[in-house]
Formats: structure tokens, C-alpha cells, sequence
């Protein structure tokens, strides 16, 4: 069998570094409560909705609370 015209083989993807990293970072200054601007959770702070940004990943907003 020959290959095809637009056959694949060999093709090495490009890698994904750097967006992984910008949304790395993203998530990073989301957690710090610091929503880009314009976005929905950057409204929804200054409406005082989303209240449960904190440093600490481990622990639960009920333990926080009690």
C-alpha cells in the first residue's frame, strides 16, 4: 500500500507550553480574588457574589465558616 498525498506520518504536534502556562497563571490570580477585567467573574466580585476566593485549596468554604 502507498502512502496517501497527505499522509501524517512523522508529524510532531506542536507543543502546548505556553498556554498551559498562561492559564496556569490565570488560575493563579483567580484564587488570589483578582479576576481580569470585563470577565464574568470580575462582575459577579464586584456584585459581591463570589466570596469564596481564598489562598488555601484544602479547605472547604464550610469549614472556613464554622
Amino acid at each position: 500500500m502507498t502512502p496517501g498525498k497527505y499522509r501524517a506520518f512523522g508529524y510532531i504536534a506542536p507543543g502546548h507550553f505556553w498556554p498551559d502556562l498562561k492559564l496556569k497563571w490565570r488560575e493563579h490570580e483567580m484564587d488570589q480574588a483578582r479576576a481580569p477585567e470585563g470577565s464574568s467573574p470580575a462582575r459577579q466580585q464586584a456584585w459581591g457574589l463570589n466570596q469564596d476566593t481564598h489562598v488555601s485549596f484544602k479547605e472547604s468554604e464550610g469549614e472556613k465558616l464554622r
